[in-house]
């Protein structure tokens, strides 16, 4: 049996979580000053805003299904992905008609678990 379908970015970039929260209009200094994240608990670098983490799994699920997007989406955030890390989205389960996937940063911890539902086909 195969590997389960997976998307890969290595090395999450300090300056993309930037142009991220700006395009977002998230405010929130965790995104771009180290600092900050710091004195919030988040250790010395900056984290990536939650719907970027959302976007990586949506970049999955269209690579894996020719590039259409889900018609819902349910997600749970269970972690941080921070300035650096490496991701990985796998497709855990899944039909023609949705499935389910997680997010791991660095090889193991599970940040984001989603369960989608692909567009019922117009055609049948």
């Amino acid at each position: 049996m195969g590997e389960d379908p997976s998307w890969k970015l290595n090395d999450v970039s300090a300056s993309e979580m930037v142009f991220w929260a700006d395009l977002l209009d998230d405010p929130n200094p965790i995104h771009s000053d180290p600092e900050a994240a710091r004195r919030l608990g988040f250790g010395n670098r900056t984290v990536n805003p939650g719907p970027v983490n959302l976007a990586y799994v949506l970049n999955l699920v269209a690579q894996e299904f020719g590039g259409t997007t889900p018609s819902r989406i349910t997600a749970r955030f269970l972690g941080n992905v921070m300035a650096g890390d490496d991701v990985t989205a796998t497709l855990v389960e899944h039909t023609d008609s949705g499935g389910s996937a997680v997010l791991s940063r660095n090889g193991d911890e599970v940040v984001l678990q989603a369960d989608f539902t692909m567009p019922e086909d117009p055609a049948s």
